[in-house]
């Protein structure tokens, strides 16, 4: 039997009462057909939301949450998943939860990409060095 899990490691539900919605199969295959579809929707003029508040999103719930145990193809029971981070916003997700991706002058390095440009330091393949590659998911989460 495994050990529990620490309460500070626990995942929590907002809405505990709250049933799991279950799509239809046909539900999900109109949905992905709207989505690749450029046609099928309208832009939208106007927003008051501005892009960056998505990817500085991101980055936030790369600090305070990381699942490394469900997927999106089986149900997964929440009680049984473990929070690999902590929920404080400490950057941990770049520097480590022990700052272990800090230099010796206690700084984070950055590193140069082929052309020169300031990037993230990376490894001979190319991986980022930082604490959590999902934040190298794509070019505005990594440079923040």
């Amino acid at each position: 039997m495994a050990a529990p899990i620490p309460v500070e490691r626990q995942f929590k539900k907002i809405f505990s009462d709250l049933a799991p919605h279950q799509c239809l199969d046909i539900e999900l295959e109109l949905l992905s057909k709207v989505m690749m579809d450029p046609n099928a929707r309208q832009p939208i003029d106007g927003s008051k939301v501005p892009a960056m508040a998505t990817y500085l999103g991101q980055f936030i719930d790369h600090d305070i949450t990381h699942d490394t145990q469900s997927n999106l193809t089986t149900h997964t029971d929440l009680s049984k998943l473990e929070n690999k981070e902590t929920s404080y916003f400490d950057l941990s997700n770049v520097y480590g939860s022990a700052n272990e991706f800090l230099n010796t002058m206690g700084k984070f390095d950055i590193g140069k990409n082929s052309i020169g440009e300031d990037d993230l330091p990376r490894n001979v393949n190319g991986l980022a060095l930082i604490a959590d590659v999902r934040d190298d998911e794509n070019l505005i989460i990594s440079q923040l």
